[in-house]
């Protein structure tokens, strides 16, 4: 978090690949390997996840890189409500930074990487108004989050409108037509 504080994005990510591989190791993305855990320590661990999970995806779209968190390689559950009414707000409003995170995660594949560059102008048209649709609902549902609680949350204007920016890439331009260079012999 103090590399991304301090603008050193690059580090940041070296980091975050690093505690992928970690969380992989240890089994962090699969309920299977969480179940044996006392509930405590599993809801811990999820938290972890899925706050690593998080920054991954908010870090790989800012950065164009696709993200470590594979989606088919994830099925651990997202961490339980606090029964605490102060931190249960907190627990509301990082599930949403976690939908956050997943879309972020849809945008740069479907508009970002290789594969997005391939489709058609129509597909990322399509594409592009699903995503800011979805981004535009989950703002909504998140500054409902933020009306209803009596504790002062932070502001994600700034983060919404970067991803709703980064939901707009511009088309690509026309491809210049192709002419014949003659050499000098």
């Amino acid at each position: 978090m103090r590399a991304q504080e301090e603008g050193k994005l690059s580090l940041c990510w070296l980091y975050l690949s690093t505690a992928w591989t970690m969380s992989q190791t240890l089994g962090l993305h699969r309920e299977s390997f969480l179940k044996h855990d006392p509930p405590a320590l599993a809801d811990t661990k999820r938290r972890i996840f899925w706050l690593l999970y998080s920054m991954d995806k908010n870090l790989s779209l800012s950065l164009g890189r696709t993200s470590n968190f594979h989606e088919d390689d994830i099925d651990c559950s997202v961490f339980e409500l606090s029964a605490d009414s102060g931190q249960r707000v907190w627990d509301l409003y990082n599930h949403e930074f976690i939908k956050l995170a997943a879309l972020q995660g849809r945008t740069y594949d479907g508009l970002y990487s290789a594969r997005a560059h391939r489709q058609s102008p129509e597909q990322r048209d399509r594409i592009v108004e699903e995503l800011a649709a979805e981004l535009l609902d989950l703002r909504s549902q998140l500054q409902s989050v933020r009306s209803t609680s009596n504790t002062p949350l932070p502001t994600s204007d700034l983060i919404f409108t970067n991803s709703y920016v980064l939901t707009r890439p511009p088309r690509s331009p026309p491809q210049a037509p192709t002419t014949k260079t003659s050499w000098p012999v």
